[in-house]
């Protein structure tokens, strides 16, 4: 999806989306964080992970721009993993969006 004209969304996610600038290596969420919002890449990219009890990191993947991440909102109280930016990354963070 394009993300890249905010106002071409419905009104509805209009009203709930914020946009969030990361710098590379900047975390997003931590695992078992409680979760907050559905975030959409609109520019760069964000690897989820999560980190072993031995502190190895598992990388589950890598979400692109005009991907969406962190739909686990939807149905659990906190993020199964880790979001971290792997470049200067820009997203839409829908914090409202069970409220829809």
């Amino acid at each position: 999806m394009d993300f890249s004209e905010v106002d071409q969304l419905p009104a509805a996610l209009q009203k709930v989306v914020t946009y969030q600038h990361l710098s590379n290596g900047q975390i997003l969420f931590h695992r078992n964080e409680k979760s907050r919002a559905i975030y959409a890449v609109k520019s760069g990219q964000i690897r989820l992970l999560h980190y072993t009890k031995s502190g190895q990191t598992i990388s589950h993947y890598t979400v692109h721009a005009g991907e969406i991440c962190a739909e686990v909102v939807l149905f659990l109280d906190a993020y199964t993993c880790s979001a971290i930016a792997e470049e200067a990354t820009q997203v839409l963070a829908f914090e409202s969006f069970l409220r829809l």
